[in-house]
């Protein structure tokens, strides 16, 4: 992963990714929530889909945790443009679109040395 993207970077777990990390939390630009992780590939040298579906997922419930609240996604609709290869500095770019009492709306694009990978739509549901 490149130096420079981890100065400001915080270590962060995402359950059930365990295998495929670490994963950072990088320095956010308002409204954006960052992440990244460096890429483990299969046999065949790229990453399951599954992964960079469940890193969009993990990092959408981390931008929208605080304190006091942990938000869960209960819709998450991907589309994916292209696979992540062995190596790949894999970073998600997460906003909150919309937040209402009952849901928030959230976006998140997937990236690779600028090449788009999965471009994700969800819905979290602030816990009662």
């Amino acid at each position: 992963m490149p130096t420079d993207l981890l100065q400001d970077a915080q270590l962060i777990t995402f359950p059930g990714l365990d295998g495929y990390g670490p994963f950072y939390r990088l320095a956010s630009i308002e409204p954006v929530n960052r992440f990244a992780f460096v890429a483990a590939a299969d046999a065949g040298g790229r990453v399951p889909r599954a992964v960079l579906a469940g890193f969009a997922h993990a990092a959408m419930e981390a931008a929208c945790r605080t304190a006091t609240e942990s938000p869960d996604v209960v819709s998450l609709n991907c589309d994916f443009v292209a696979d992540a290869k062995r190596g790949d500095c894999v970073e998600a770019q997460v906003r909150m679109v919309r937040r209402t009492r009952s849901v928030i709306f959230l976006s998140a694009d997937l990236t690779a040395g600028g090449r788009a990978l999965l471009t994700a739509n969800g819905l979290a549901k602030p816990a009662p």
